[in-house]
């Protein structure tokens, strides 16, 4: 059960505004506007502060920015309702672990921190053989070795 359909048996208008919200969010972040999408996923917070969706979305839109340090902070914040809320065993839930660990690995790469970044990968890589539709990229690999050294 996702986080919407879970706020939707205690607040069921709730949960049907913010669920377009997020899809506006979702629209507004393809087309480019990035701060139209992340004041949508703000909005959502406030209201659903476990809603990791929208949490990992606003991580991508400041990464994108040039926010690296406030990206990790909404990683992060969105790593800890994943872990509450999705078993790593769920293949559902093997979607959202990838999408966290590439961009939280990826703003701590740009940041120089190196440790962090090997940490974000190396769970990256745990993911390796149920990824979907594609392979582990061979580049990944590539910086796993050269991070390590």
């Amino acid at each position: 059960m996702n986080v919407f359909e879970q706020s939707r048996e205690t607040h069921p208008a709730e949960a049907d505004a913010n669920y377009e919200t997020y899809l506006s969010g979702v629209a507004y972040e393809k087309l480019g506007d990035y701060e139209k999408a992340e004041a949508l996923f703000s909005q959502i917070l406030e209201s659903m502060p476990e809603h990791f969706p929208s949490a990992l979305h606003t991580g991508d839109i400041l990464r994108r920015k040039g926010q690296h340090k406030q990206a990790i902070e909404a990683y992060k914040l969105a790593e800890k309702f994943i872990l509450k809320h999705l078993p790593n065993s769920n293949d559902e839930s093997i979607p959202f672990y990838i999408w966290l660990y590439s961009g939280m690995g990826r703003a701590y790469e740009f940041l120089k921190d190196y440790a962090n970044t090997l940490t974000c990968y190396r769970k990256l890589k745990e993911y390796e053989p149920l990824w979907q539709n594609d392979q582990f990229p061979e580049g990944l690999q590539r910086r796993i070795k050269a991070l390590e050294k």
